[in-house]
């Protein structure tokens, strides 16, 4: 490595900045300082927006007000979107075993549902709290729907083992009230109702 390096990133890996509270305020110390170590070179590291003011404050860049703020605003959007999609990916229960309970026509409010959070114009609070409302309005339709087919299971079950259908109906009596782990129960329960009549169906009961 022959010279300092400027590297421009949209990271936010929690070892990458230093930052005060949620907000980022430069690279972290050790990184700075580990690059320096192996490398005997200086380095920094900007995101998008910051790379661009700071260009035209102290090296002049041939940019535009106008300009900075059109890049600040499309990069505000797209991490906008990127904390959005990363929500989605943290849902606790897997939305797609969600939306196979959906008809096409509640597939289509849900996906409406979901375009409208992801409006760039909104601020990231009402953006959140669109996409939030989205995800439980879908898990409390499918819900219902695996609650009634875990019954309709139960009813089958206990025409093979009274047994399993019992214990079944106690996982049923006992649901939580949190609409994501009542789904994640019932998704299990009615897998393993499902196997079970299957089986003894094969067997000829």
């Amino acid at each position: 490595m022959e010279r300092p390096i400027i590297f421009i990133t949209e990271e936010k890996k929690e070892d990458w900045w230093e930052k005060d509270g949620s907000k980022i305020k430069r690279p972290h110390p050790h990184l700075i300082q580990e690059f320096l170590e192996k490398t005997g070179q200086k380095f920094y590291m900007y995101r998008t927006d910051s790379f661009v003011q700071y260009a035209k404050k102290y090296l002049g860049a041939n940019v535009t007000d106008e300009q900075i703020q059109n890049v600040t605003e499309q990069v505000e959007n797209i991490r906008k979107v990127d904390e959005l999609k990363e929500k989605k990916q943290r849902t606790k229960i897997d939305i797609d075993k969600v939306l196979k309970w959906l008809t096409d026509d509640e597939k289509a409010r849900f996906n409406k549902m979901l375009s409208d959070s992801y409006d760039f114009e909104l601020n990231p609070d009402v953006a959140t709290f669109k996409y939030n409302r989205a995800i439980e309005w879908a898990l409390r339709v499918s819900v219902t729907k695996m609650e009634g087919k875990l019954l309709e299971l139960i009813s089958i079950m206990a025409s093979f083992h009274s047994g399993y259908a019992h214990e079944a109906q106690q996982i049923y009596d006992n649901l939580p009230e949190d609409l994501n782990k009542r789904a994640t129960i019932l998704l299990e329960a009615i897998k393993r109702l499902e196997d079970r009549i299957a089986f003894y169906e094969v067997q000829g009961y």
